[in-house]
């Protein structure tokens, strides 16, 4: 895994974690992507980014009835907190992707890494 991040010093071959970082940054992206499919419950990045789509525009539809003073029916108040809930989880999931490639550790597919 790290073979492109090896260098020698004080006559050892050492890891740099300058070199390690950016072969890592890469992988931690794709799992926060993997986690963002998942939560949308599809199986791959386009059907997810098709989701997310969806979701915000039927987010953006509920808050300008909402806007324009006619009240959300029960089923549409329930709707718009599960799109705010999603979209707050991924949010999360993004942050946590941000805050692991400023210093990535080995094992960042640990659900400790990704739980908010």
């Amino acid at each position: 895994t790290y073979r492109n991040a090896w260098v020698m010093a004080d006559g050892k071959i050492a890891v740099d974690p300058g070199r390690k970082a950016k072969l890592l940054i890469p992988r931690i992206k794709e799992e926060a992507q993997r986690r963002i499919i998942a939560l949308t419950g599809q199986t791959d990045l386009i059907s997810s980014m098709v989701k997310q789509s969806n979701a915000n525009m039927r987010a953006t539809e509920l808050n300008d009835k909402r806007i324009s003073g006619t009240q959300l029916t029960a089923d549409e108040a329930t709707e718009a907190v599960a799109l705010r809930g999603l979209a707050a989880a991924i949010k999360a999931i993004r942050a946590k992707s941000n805050e692991l490639e400023k210093n990535p550790p080995d094992d960042f597919e640990d659900d400790k890494y990704w739980q908010v």
